[in-house]
């Protein structure tokens, strides 16, 4: 499909020879690899196997994306609380932005994708802050992806902290992940993402968000 680009998502520890294998149908391999701190004060370091994906994608001609997320382990899931902990501290955004500006260039990352899930409504004018930093801070050639879990509504967007204009006019890219519409903790039975309701979020998406960008 012309235009359409696919990105699949990898691990640190990924068996040796997954990349190369699935090659032929990618454009970018996502990385899921930093963190946030557990104390939200900044974001955790890179290391070697992120790197070797990174170099595995770079042999095969695709682009690696590195992902900052806050999954906690600890908790086992998204920690709300690591985000606001991050966002809300003036200092701890700039740490955040000086480690991922940091491993961006020193590693040689084409894209940094902001993973930041289960947000409060509190964390909205912090979210901006860092992605404007992170953009103003990271090389032009380095791609600043928001990935967003798919919402019915504008006012639920709001309510995840989500400022979907502002966003559009400071990433370069917003992945729209359009699953978990059921789920064992969250909803009775049903599809994880159904046809129609991936469409009814695109749309209202499409509210705030150019389809273009």
């Amino acid at each position: 499909v012309p235009g359409l680009v696919v990105t699949g998502y990898a691990m640190a520890g990924l068996r040796r020879g997954v990349v190369h294998r699935d090659a032929h149908a990618l454009d970018i391999v996502g990385v899921s690899g930093i963190t946030v701190k557990l104390d939200g004060s900044g974001v955790t370091r890179s290391y070697p196997m992120l790197r070797d994906l990174l170099a595995q994608a770079h042999r095969n001609g695709l682009r690696g994306e590195l992902l900052l997320s806050n999954w906690s382990s600890r908790v086992g899931d998204f920690d709300p609380e690591l985000v606001t902990a991050l966002l809300s501290s003036p200092a701890h955004r700039r740490a955040a932005v000086r480690r991922i500006v940091r491993i961006a260039r020193s590693d040689g990352w084409d894209g940094i994708a902001v993973d930041l899930e289960a947000m409060h409504a509190r964390d909205r004018d912090g979210l901006v802050s860092l992605l404007r930093a992170l953009r103003a801070q990271l090389p032009d050639r380095v791609v600043l992806s928001m990935d967003i879990g798919a919402r019915s509504s504008l006012g639920e967007y709001r309510r995840s902290g989500f400022a979907l204009r502002t966003l559009s006019t400071i990433v370069d890219r917003i992945a729209l992940m359009t699953y978990d519409q059921h789920g064992a903790a969250w909803s009775g039975p049903g599809p994880i993402g159904a046809l129609p309701w991936q469409r009814r979020t695109i749309g209202v998406l499409a509210q705030r968000v150019p389809l273009s960008m």
